[in-house]
């Protein structure tokens, strides 16, 4: 057995469907299920008194930021990639008169926190993108003296396109921007070190690509942004507290640590979740897991284009994810007839329809979607 039949193996959803859509969601896999139930269960036995939480979800903070190049003290536990990146923007010292560039390609996680800025008088601007592609010449473009923050996904939800974040980076440090990231389309299936590419800050949910459940993730600060950053909330932690005497005042021990942007309790039984999907990525290699998803998607965008289909994800070196995106007529009917053959898949607007594969994927699964779209009536 193949590793990456090994692999499959820990997903039971795949034995009865061919599932090219962890861009919405993935099957969680046995391990991470495990995991999960296995907090629960002890925890309905013994109530409080086990120490299984407090002893379990710190080594699970040290695995993320192993995983994306950080410093454990840099992660933070949220609820969603929207939590995450609200927290960055009502945290950052932004005036009245200071510009936010955001884009129109972008997930509206990574563009309602932006927007909801504008009542205090900060200026959002938005750059155009080009045939589905958010080139950094556009987003230069749209970048002034006033520009505090650059908000773009590493990795665009609707068509795939992967944004070169390192060259981006570069320049909103040379403009004096902070540079904020959507990764949760990234990380899990593309290469995503927060210290090569530069990002001051990026969100992740951990549902997708990381493989595992919904209401988890994770957000990552450098210790630099956290340096300027004011939490809109304030709740408990090992570095937060109500100082008593001094005057009833919030203390906070270490300003660098993203742990005061948790307030209060985190989502254990998610955290323990989040760890044993990325021990899955650790345990078949990274590299190799993003090796396959390239090769795989390089295959579905091929086949498509030789079934007549305009697909939409970027061919350029360096663009290309996992997620591959192609036109249709009415994209329901068409996700409906994909479903008919036991195929899933996602809807993007409404003349697009998405694909998404992983490193469990099988080549025969490409192939017979190939032979499902070139069979549909048009």
């Amino acid at each position: 057995m193949e590793w990456h039949e090994e692999f499959r193996s820990l997903f039971p959803a795949l034995r009865d469907r061919i599932y090219l859509d962890i861009a919405h969601h993935c099957c969680p896999p046995t391990p991470v299920v495990d995991s999960v139930h296995a907090f629960l269960s002890s925890l309905s036995r013994t109530g409080g008194s086990n120490q299984v939480p407090n002893e379990a979800v710190p080594p699970v903070r040290d695995k993320i930021a192993a995983f994306i190049g950080a410093k454990p003290n840099e992660i933070a536990f949220i609820r969603s990639t929207a939590d995450g990146i609200n927290i960055v923007a009502q945290a950052l010292p932004l005036q009245p008169g200071d510009e936010v560039v955001i884009n129109d390609q972008d997930h509206s996680s990574n563009v309602l926190p932006w927007l909801a800025l504008k009542k205090r008088g900060i200026v959002v601007k938005v750059a155009r993108s080009q045939d589905y592609r958010v080139p950094v010449d556009s987003i230069a473009g749209e970048i002034t003296p006033k520009t505090r923050v650059v908000a773009i996904s590493h990795v665009q939800h609707r068509s795939g396109f992967r944004c070169d974040l390192k060259t981006l980076s570069d320049l909103c440090h040379g403009r004096g921007a902070w540079l904020v990231t959507d990764a949760i389309q990234s990380v899990g299936s593309s290469a995503f070190n927060v210290r090569e590419l530069g990002v001051d800050a990026a969100a992740c949910g951990s549902y997708k690509h990381v493989l595992s459940t919904v209401g988890s993730g994770f957000v990552y600060c450098s210790e630099e942004l956290l340096d300027v950053m004011e939490p809109v909330y304030a709740g408990p932690s090992s570095v937060v507290r109500g100082n008593k005497d001094t005057g009833w005042q919030v203390e906070v021990t270490d300003r660098r640590d993203a742990r005061r942007l948790e307030a209060g309790s985190v989502n254990e039984a998610g955290a323990l979740g989040l760890g044993a999907g990325l021990d899955l990525h650790f345990k078949y290699g990274p590299r190799r897991i993003q090796e396959r998803i390239s090769y795989l998607a390089s295959k579905t965008a091929k086949s498509l284009r030789e079934a007549g289909y305009q697909v939409v994800c970027s061919t350029t070196p360096g663009e290309m994810s996992g997620l591959v995106s192609f036109k249709v007529d009415s994209a329901e009917s068409f996700r409906k007839h994909l479903l008919a053959s036991g195929i899933c898949a996602s809807t993007k607007d409404t003349d697009i329809i998405r694909v998404s594969v992983h490193a469990y994927t099988l080549e025969w699964e490409i192939d017979r979607l190939a032979e499902v779209v070139a069979g549909y009536k048009r």
